[in-house]
């Protein structure tokens, strides 16, 4: 919702509606109808899975602009009509900038936009959708610091009790559920409650 000093990063190109936003797919990049990924905005995040790892690209500085890779090695771009252009090579030269709209991504006069009609991305010299860019943002999870305080004390087990018990049901949750599972089987269950207390006795 701003504009960054550099955009280098790893994203999703979104077109966001509210009954079904779409992602341009950067694992199999085409000109062609349908090339995108359904995605689902919650909280203006998207939940990170093996199909939007898929369809992510590389966004790097350049000389005098940025080139945008696509999970298939392909990089993105603008050369001649309503078309979205991808090439192995690295020739494309894109900018990046931030409008009330969204991100404008252009090539050679050209924005990249969704058409809800011809139901695909492609470059256009004016209309139609905006798209919006989704930043990858990795995190690192301090595990047992379910109440996210920073530490590992024992107010994160009264807050790991409060999981299990389902006291912690809002979106967003309120503790760190990652955190929680302290013996990293996959779940969080009264097993993570002894786990924690190791942790907290640095055995």
């Amino acid at each position: 919702t701003e504009q960054p000093t550099d955009w280098a990063g790893t994203y999703l190109i979104v077109y966001e509606d509210a009954a079904s936003s779409k992602a341009l797919n950067g694992g199999g990049l085409s000109n062609a109808q349908g090339n995108y990924i359904a995605v689902s905005v919650t909280d203006n995040q998207i939940a990170v899975s093996s199909a939007t790892e898929a369809a992510e690209f590389a966004v790097k500085s350049k000389s005098n602009g940025y080139s945008i890779q696509g999970k298939d090695g392909n990089y993105i771009g603008h050369t001649s009509g309503n078309a979205l252009n991808f090439s192995e090579n690295d020739d494309f030269v894109n900018t990046l900038s931030y409008s009330s709209e969204g991100t404008v991504i252009g090539c050679n006069g050209y924005v990249l936009r969704f058409n809800s009609s011809a139901d695909m991305f492609r470059f256009y010299k004016s209309g139609l959708q905006p798209v919006q860019l989704y930043r990858k943002i990795t995190t690192t999870v301090l595990l047992g610091d379910v109440n996210n305080d920073g530490q590992v004390t024992i107010a994160d087990v009264t807050a790991l009790v409060n999981i299990i018990l389902g006291k912690d049901n809002t979106t967003p949750y309120q503790y760190d559920h990652d955190a929680a599972d302290t013996n990293k089987d996959g779940q969080v269950t009264i097993a993570d409650v002894t786990a924690l207390v190791n942790i907290i006795l640095e055995k």
